[in-house]
């Protein structure tokens, strides 16, 4: 099987998976949260994991989404954009949940970027003549805005009291 080949095969796969291993990541993040907020230890590992599949997820196939030869350039480039918007939120999450540095910084950036474009997605959705776009993709934007949304602007007090993140160490200098 040559390189275009495989390529080929592994679209095709994903396209016939994606919405399965999307529900299935998500699922295992959502409920890795909810143990992990009832007390539960050692939920880290399942929530890093999830949030990175999901988001090597959707980088792979906004990636293979180029390959498209249904879709216009347009198309693909708003997909695109969706796929990486999601990805940045994402990142920013899983930063926010473990204490990362940098952490608010890809939250704005996921909350602008998802922000302007679900504006964008709702003015040419009213007009159903001349855009067509997937509504799982709104789905998937609206749900994890509200999780970007939630991280950025409850107070991180009431985060901690919900066991959501940890307790900030301070680490004083000698």
């Amino acid at each position: 099987m040559d390189k275009n080949g495989f390529i080929d095969y592994m679209k095709n796969w994903l396209n016939s998976k994606f919405n399965l291993l999307e529900s299935i990541f998500a699922l295992t993040f959502l409920l890795a949260i909810t143990l992990k907020s009832s007390g539960v230890h050692n939920m880290a590992i399942v929530i890093l994991v999830a949030i990175n599949l999901l988001t090597l997820l959707y980088i792979f196939n906004s990636s293979l989404m180029s390959r498209d030869d249904n879709f216009n350039g347009t198309i693909i480039f708003i997909n695109k954009i969706v796929f990486y918007s999601l990805a940045i939120s994402l990142v920013g999450i899983l930063f926010t949940l473990f204490g990362w540095p940098n952490a608010d910084q890809f939250l704005l950036m996921g909350l602008i970027s998802n922000g302007i474009f679900l504006i964008f997605v709702l003015v040419k959705m009213s007009n159903k003549n001349d855009f067509s776009f997937n509504e799982r993709y709104l789905i998937r934007m609206l749900l994890i805005l509200s999780v970007v949304i939630s991280l950025k602007f409850v107070p991180k007090s009431q985060l901690v009291q919900w066991k959501i993140i940890a307790k900030p160490q301070v680490i004083q200098m000698k």
